[in-house]
């Protein structure tokens, strides 16, 4: 989807206003710009979007201050203070979203990580293949890649057992 579970928005935004050591941020898979709308203009933007359609369809380049075309798995990744991966790590192959985080964590003074635990199946959407889930993370595989904070777990539909969950990490 071009846009990203509602689910952690709120907390995301309470962490980001209480922050004063970021002045840019990288939105990974950037789709309609949620996290900019989100957040708002004090910072500077870079998105990064792997569907060109999305571009053109959703403004980003008068959105956002840079846009960059191109694979998270295979481009370099731009400078910022903080980059978000709003529900993006599960479109990519296990070992993709694996070195991309620990590239990631290595280069950024923040990494923002809000993603489904568990199986959560959804295919391409919009004619967009990459909107598919190519792997499925669970909660004791994320910290080893980092001492994250979880700030955040909520289950999408907890009335249903084995449900899938969202979650929200910081480092």
């Amino acid at each position: 989807m071009p846009v990203s579970s509602p689910l952690g928005k709120n907390i995301i935004k309470d962490w980001f206003d209480r922050q004063t050591d970021i002045s840019s941020i990288v939105d990974v898979g950037a789709g309609a710009g949620t996290y900019r709308d989100l957040l708002g203009g004090k910072y500077h933007w870079t998105a990064v979007e792997i569907w060109e359609d999305y571009i053109n369809k959703y403004n980003l380049k008068s959105r956002y201050e840079n846009v960059v075309y191109g694979d998270i798995a295979k481009i370099e990744l731009p400078d910022a203070d903080c980059i978000i991966f709003g529900d993006i790590i599960e479109h990519l192959k296990f070992y993709e979203g694996r070195d991309v985080l620990v590239r990631a964590i290595k280069k950024y003074k923040h990494v923002v990580l809000s993603i489904p635990l568990g199986v959560y199946q959804q295919g391409a959407i919009e004619g967009n293949p990459y909107e598919e889930h190519q792997s499925t993370w669970e909660l004791a595989l994320i910290p080893q890649f980092s001492d994250w904070e979880i700030i955040h777990i909520e289950a999408v539909n907890p009335k249903l057992p084995g449900v899938m969950q969202m979650a929200v990490f910081i480092k």
